[in-house]
């Protein structure tokens, strides 16, 4: 069966690829709405705000906050902590929305909020932190990312080689270098992978920590070259730790 669905920009046509490949039919009647809701936004926010996020080299933060507005940070997170309950066949309609229709930087920076989310659920159902965290992301524009690459490796994120955390008195303390990390400076929570505690050598040996922007108060006191000086002294001392245990 053919649908015929007509999008529209403005008061014109919108082009791009045919309407065979928009499947509606895939979409329950609350995520059309959602989706109409969402085309909406991105017809006089989220679009007019990208010309003048990449004119100025600005993080897109207004049009998440524009996402979180209709409850899109926690999408995939169960209603009972505060989330839209949907499924990923409704996470990818959103981010295709956004990037063909608003902003693709936009799309990229919640796509990778969308991954910290999904790997958080894993945890949540008998973690509480975990579930603190979930039912903030609408309510307070709660960004989030993963923070997964390596300089060593590049894309191999499954070897971790110069991340590793350590048991302290107060917790943990996890030392995470990455090739790139998207919203890195932004974000108001990363989930990160290390090597994990205690680490022998086997790379199946890893774990994930949950880090708040706002809890390294001495990180925050650095200046630009204060935080080089550092990245360069752990690494240094990661590089000398694995050279002793080969």
């Amino acid at each position: 069966m053919k649908m015929h669905i007509k999008n529209n920009w403005h008061s014109e046509s919108f082009g791009g690829l045919d309407h065979d490949f928009d499947p509606q039919w895939m979409l329950t009647p609350t995520q059309q709405e959602l989706q109409a809701q969402l085309m909406e936004k991105c017809t006089t926010i989220l679009r007019p705000n990208a010309r003048e996020f990449d004119a100025h080299r600005i993080y897109p933060r207004k049009n998440i906050e524009v996402l979180a507005s209709l409850g899109l940070l926690g999408l995939l997170v169960p209603k009972k902590w505060r989330g839209l309950g949907e499924n990923h066949t409704c996470a990818a309609m959103v981010v295709e929305t956004i990037a063909r229709y608003g902003c693709p930087s936009t799309a990229m920076c919640y796509i990778m909020h969308l991954l910290a989310t999904t790997l958080a659920l894993l945890r949540a159902e008998s973690n509480p932190e975990l579930q603190q965290l979930l039912q903030r992301l609408d309510r307070d524009v709660f960004i989030g990312t993963l923070s997964y690459s390596d300089p060593a490796t590049g894309s191999h994120f499954w070897y971790p080689l110069c991340s590793q955390v350590e048991q302290v008195a107060e917790g943990w303390k996890v030392f995470k270098k990455a090739s790139w990390t998207t919203s890195a400076g932004f974000a108001d929570w990363y989930l990160v992978e290390t090597v994990s505690p205690g680490f022998k050598g086997n790379y199946s040996d890893i774990s994930c920590f949950v880090l708040y922007a706002d809890e390294n108060n001495e990180l925050k006191k650095m200046n630009t070259a204060e935080k080089k000086q550092l990245a360069t002294k752990l690494l240094t001392e990661i590089a000398e730790e694995i050279s002793s245990e080969k």
